[in-house]
């Protein structure tokens, strides 16, 4: 698939769904914006102990909240093969401690990893954040994976294809600069068609679309990392997004986090 392909494929997916598509993300919102109010009241008017208590408390929610990222992978995944989610898939990693864990193990790490990677060096934090983009879409194809089984998966797929991914993330670009514009109300839309736009990217690059198209009746994107070039590549999202070439700096990058595998 070109990149147009996959926002279409989105597009189409989304269609007659957009508040179903939108709920999760909502939900998300709402509890993130409560732990937020909270915050604000305790800073305003509770004393430094509390607050620093509460900041201890607000970072615990945070890290209980990561499997929701993967309870929103399974969703748009669900979604991207024109199947009805639930609510429920949102949650579902609670239902089950070791996978819930495993969940939080691979994103805290790799949170890590791409954190220091800014730090130190920039480039390397963004190569890192680019490998392990895929690990919420690897857990909520193959829920049992392990943490370091989910990075693998992420880490192999992405190989070869950052600079891609990056590229397809980058083409949101006027989207995003709408946000500020429309009081964020454009995100309703946005948001969900971004997460469809990549949940249909993982199920292409992990060669879930194979059973559904098969290869004679879908271009696949290649195994050199590269969308399959054709006339014309956009679908009116302004997506002429020049080139950033960023594979320079690729293997050192990936060669220096080894030592976390």
């Amino acid at each position: 698939m070109t990149r147009k392909d996959l926002k279409l494929s989105a597009k189409s997916a989304l269609k007659g769904r957009l508040f179903e598509a939108f709920i999760p993300i909502l939900i998300m919102i709402g509890i993130s914006g409560i732990i937020s109010i909270i915050q604000y009241v305790i800073k305003e008017f509770a004393g430094s102990r509390i607050t620093a208590l509460w900041s201890l408390v607000s970072l615990g929610i945070s890290i209980f909240m990561i499997p929701m990222q993967v309870g929103l992978a399974t969703y748009y995944l669900k979604m991207t093969r024109k199947e009805r989610p639930e609510i429920s898939d949102l949650f579902k990693s609670y239902k089950n401690t070791s996978q819930m864990f495993e969940q939080i193990k691979a994103y805290v790490l790799t949170g890590l990893i791409i954190f220091v990677g800014l730090i130190l060096f920039i480039i390397p934090g963004i190569i890192w954040a680019l490998k392990y983009s895929q690990l919420g879409f690897a857990f909520a194809e193959n829920p049992d994976l392990t943490y370091d089984e989910a990075r693998r998966r992420s880490a192999e797929l992405m190989s070869n294809r950052k600079s891609e991914f990056f590229i397809l993330g980058l083409s949101f670009i006027l989207w995003l600069a709408l946000v500020p514009l429309t009081f964020g109300l454009i995100l309703i839309y946005l948001a969900p068609y971004m997460e469809m736009t990549f949940a249909a990217y993982y199920a292409e690059i992990s060669g879930m679309n194979a059973n559904t198209y098969g290869d004679s009746d879908s271009e696949m994107i290649g195994s050199d990392g590269l969308f399959d070039s054709r006339p014309s590549d956009t679908d009116g999202d302004n997506d002429n997004t020049d080139t950033v070439s960023i594979k320079a700096e690729q293997s050192s990058a990936d060669k220096d986090d080894d030592i976390f595998q």
